[in-house]
């Protein structure tokens, strides 16, 4: 076992014993090895003998296959046990494996790993179930910020599923992917008391006293609705505080000895034809939003055509991606592309936008999309890693989570992502641990659109963050 840097063994002492613990190491830092090392040190206690790891679809399965063995601790007794998902939840071979985990009792640390929508599936959450009432588990629930939102059945079912674990764990680069309300429900799968230890015993009441509400109305169906929109918040120093008690951050100062990471925005001028598109819907949407006759809902149907615009193309009426003719966007790809013998791994938001770059760069590329079985995906990783085809097409929601690409040192942010947690996540594919090359990212941006805008407020959600993380180091 290596030595571990400074900072996860920070951490890992820390924690190690706690029965509940948020762990927010940006991406890349080695919080996998501190988990997992605590789970051994837990059953070599005798205080766990299981584990169940909820994570993203292929992030669960990466964790149990890549990470898993990397960091197991040698001469300790392990169960590696099936990787559930949505896709295989009635498979024989499936289903008997999780009987004999089920029913076995070796003296082995066992591991188990499903999906967030393996989770939302009926045997899924029943396998879960038994599976945490079977043993005494520690649960890891890793992307944590996929359990954010308190109305969503995704995190009901996570929670209830927490309450049943003796132990628990949190993973996350930043526990604020979108706003400070992410953090209320990723703290009640960790301990459903801590909120209303300090009054906050509903997100109603939580969301009140961070968030800056202003009241709204919007005409629906002919009848006037009100809510309350967020508008800021407040009171970020105080939630810091409260935050620190449960959760474990990487100070900056002990961060991994990374290379630099270079970070550049190319600006390019949207073509005649898609301006011209692009003005008479964004005049549409001000209009709306003017005189209040726009649901939110609308209002992000509105601003992601707004996008698709800005990336060469609308979608018609039934569902066809139709283009805009010349496409500035792929034009500024192709030419930081041009004559380079570096690999690239090409982020992109639109189904649309990756296929043409397919088209353009053919054999030089391989695309990793949702719809690869797990055959393919690893045959794709490994022409990637080996060099056998030079640039990588993938999206955030795919490929910007829980890969291991540290042999490139490029990245393009080809389309805006509209998600901070996202971007983060996505750069350290390949700023991470083993790393040994300067990194370079760059983001295209098209003037005066959506994408300037998208740039200005993850900027805002970062500091958000860091308003969060500096009260937690200062203490």
């Amino acid at each position: 076992m290596t030595p571990r840097f400074a900072l996860q063994e920070r951490i890992f002492q820390a924690s190690k014993d706690l029965p509940a613990a948020g762990l927010c190491m940006h991406v890349g830092r080695g919080k996998s090895r501190v988990v997992i090392e605590t789970a051994y040190h837990l059953f070599s206690r005798g205080k766990i003998d299981a584990v169940l790891v909820v994570a993203p679809n292929l992030l669960h399965r990466s964790f149990v296959t890549d990470q898993l063995p990397q960091w197991a601790i040698k001469g300790v007794p392990t169960a590696f046990t099936v990787v559930f998902d949505s896709t295989t939840a009635n498979t024989a071979k499936v289903e008997k494996e999780i009987k004999r985990i089920l029913f076995s009792n070796h003296g082995e640390l066992k591991w188990f790993a499903i999906s967030y929508d393996g989770v939302l599936t009926n045997r899924g959450k029943e396998i879960a179930e038994q599976y945490l009432k079977a043993f005494r588990c520690l649960i890891i629930f890793d992307e944590s910020s996929r359990i954010k939102n308190p109305k969503a059945q995704r995190t009901k079912v996570c929670l209830k599923l927490a309450r049943l674990a003796a132990y628990k764990r949190i993973l996350n680069g930043t526990l604020i992917s979108q706003s400070p309300m992410d953090v209320y429900t990723q703290i009640q799968a960790l301990d459903p008391s801590f909120w209303a230890a300090y009054n906050f015993g509903s997100f109603a009441a939580f969301r009140s006293y961070f968030a800056i509400l202003k009241r709204r109305q919007i005409c629906r169906a002919g009848r006037q609705v009100y809510f309350d929109e967020i508008t800021g918040f407040r009171h970020l120093d105080e939630l810091a505080r409260l935050l620190e008690k449960i959760i474990f951050v990487v100070n900056p100062s002990e961060d991994l000895e990374l290379p630099d990471l270079i970070e550049t925005v190319r600006t390019f001028e949207l073509a005649p034809k898609q301006r011209h598109a692009y003005e008479q819907l964004k005049n549409e949407l001000i209009l709306q939003l003017d005189s209040n006759l726009i649901t939110v809902q609308a209002a992000v149907v509105l601003l992601m055509r707004l996008a698709q615009i800005s990336s060469g193309f609308i979608t018609g009426s039934d569902g066809t991606e139709v283009s805009l003719g010349d496409n500035p966007r792929l034009d500024l790809l192709k030419e930081l592309l041009a004559d380079t013998t570096e690999q690239f791994v090409l982020f992109t938001r639109f189904n649309y936008t990756a296929a043409r770059i397919q088209e353009f760069l053919g054999d030089k590329a391989a695309r990793l999309d949702g719809s690869a079985t797990e055959a393919e995906r690893a045959d794709i990783l490994d022409r990637f890693k080996s060099g056998k085809v030079q640039h990588l097409i993938t999206k955030n929601s795919v490929g910007g989570y829980g890969l291991n690409l540290q042999h490139a040192s490029n990245m393009i942010h080809v389309e805006q992502t509209y998600s901070f947690g996202d971007k983060i996540q996505a750069t350290a594919r390949i700023l991470r641990a083993g790393q040994t090359k300067t990194c370079y990212t760059t983001t295209l941006e098209a003037s005066n659109t959506v994408d300037q805008h998208m740039t200005k407020v993850l900027g805002q959600k970062e500091g958000f963050s860091l308003a969060l993380l500096r009260g937690l180091f200062s203490a």
